[in-house]
């Protein structure tokens, strides 16, 4: 079996957090009408960050992990979603 780390999915995946935080790190000068959008999308990548560790790093039960990655993913989706609705149309 190989182990997480080496799967390339999770490659993928894990390059593509590492491209998310370069992209959120070059917001930092943003105008400040976007301040809330800026701190909800760090919000949401601190989460997302946190499910991503806790699958590479699982800890606990079967059924503790499996209860805290659905409570993280729900979480992150409910964020996502909001930000969508408050931002999409405003933004574009």
């Amino acid at each position: 079996y190989k182990k997480i780390q080496e799967l390339d999915n999770f490659k993928e995946l894990s390059s593509d957090i590492q491209n998310i935080e370069e992209t959120i790190k070059g917001l930092k000068n943003y105008p400040s009408k976007y301040k809330d959008a800026y701190n909800e999308l760090v919000e949401i990548f601190t989460d997302l960050n946190e499910l991503y560790e806790y699958a590479n790093y699982p800890k606990g039960s079967l059924l503790t992990y499996s209860s805290k990655t659905l409570d993280l993913y729900q979480n992150l989706s409910k964020k996502v979603k909001e930000f969508k609705i408050k931002y999409t149309l405003r933004l574009v």
